[in-house]
């Protein structure tokens, strides 16, 4: 009997010496968060970064394609000028050439004879021909150009 008093006793001093020991710390679980929250901190600002430097490149690259928009327009002006100089001239050498020769007159054209309409004047036709019907004409850029399609592989 002893022994059945001295255990509640046992069990209350060891209640006292648990309560005045300092609780342990669980450094693995609040090191590894850290860690976590560094890494991703880290992350966040290696993104920023590249995006920043992505970024800058194409405004570079915009700058470059607008400069080269720039130049092409400009060689196309001049192109265009010295085209209208070449015209100029042919045309001065081709007066100079011929100052006596009768300027060339507008050519002969033939004019389509008249088409008969329905069961008109036309008794002799077997068949009635009908008018075209008038379409407006096709635009240039609905052809196809065989020299500028990209052929892929």
């Amino acid at each position: 009997m002893e022994f059945d008093s001295i255990l509640p006793q046992l069990g209350e001093v060891a209640a006292e010496a648990a309560s005045d020991a300092p609780k342990p710390v669980v450094v693995g679980k609040v090191a590894g968060a850290t860690r976590k929250m560094v890494f991703l901190a880290t992350l966040v600002v290696a993104a920023w970064a590249y995006m920043s430097y992505v970024i800058i490149e194409q405004g570079d690259t915009i700058r470059s394609q607008n400069y080269l928009i720039f130049q092409l327009f400009q060689d196309s002006k001049q192109l265009t000028s010295l085209k209208g100089q070449i015209a100029q001239k042919r045309a001065q050498e081709l007066a100079n050439a011929a100052p006596n020769s009768a300027a060339p007159s507008a050519p002969n054209v033939a004019k389509p004879a008249p088409v008969p309409q329905g069961n008109s004047d036309c008794k002799d036709c077997k068949t009635t021909t009908r008018r075209p019907q008038d379409r407006p004409p096709q635009q240039a850029a609905d052809k196809l150009d065989t020299r500028r399609m990209l052929m892929a592989i």
